[in-house]
């Protein structure tokens, strides 16, 4: 049984009424599993797959690895969900853009967090906006300490960069 949905609007947040932003309200989908006998049972607040691992984790949950196709953006997890001892994704990337004939591909934001720290990088009006929060000190996303030179920037924003050049994704980092 597997049991999801589309995630949350911020409902006045952050001034945000909807979800295309990258805020936590509007990021976070529960994902929740039931295989009785082949997965372990437990609340996990902390795992950073995801939709893409959807879908090849099930195949191989359901004993078709071979079937997981070569060129597949995903990756499995079930080894993490049969017994939490298999390896799991450190960081999450993150995106929200309108896609249209009529918009340019280099807008909306695109991102990436990990438990502690998340980037993001926001397009409005032409302009690009940078974005820092330390998730574990500020959960609620509330004080932007984003700086040029700090280490997490500098550490985020090569990751951030090697997913858009892997997706051929047209978001450009600089102004």
């Amino acid at each position: 049984v597997v049991i999801t949905s589309d995630h949350g609007n911020c409902l006045g947040k952050h001034q945000e009424i909807s979800k295309n932003n990258f805020y936590e309200e509007s990021l976070s989908i529960p994902f929740m599993i039931y295989w009785k006998g082949n997965i372990l049972p437990a609340v996990d607040t902390s795992f950073m797959g995801s939709l893409p691992d959807i879908y090849p984790t099930l195949l191989e949950l359901m004993g078709m690895k071979q079937d997981i196709p070569k060129d597949i953006d995903g990756k499995s997890y079930a080894a993490y969900f049969r017994d939490r001892k298999g390896g799991y994704p450190q960081s999450q990337f993150i995106l929200g853009a309108i896609m249209s004939n009529q918009v340019d591909g280099n807008s909306g934001f695109r991102g990436i967090r990990t438990q502690e720290f998340k980037l993001a990088y926001q397009r409005k009006g032409g302009k690009l906006h940078p974005y820092l929060f330390d998730l574990r000190k500020d959960p609620f996303e509330l004080n932007n300490i984003y700086q040029p030179g700090n280490p997490e920037v500098t550490l985020l924003r090569k990751e951030l960069k090697g997913w858009l050049d892997r997706t051929n994704d047209p978001f450009q980092l600089n102004e």
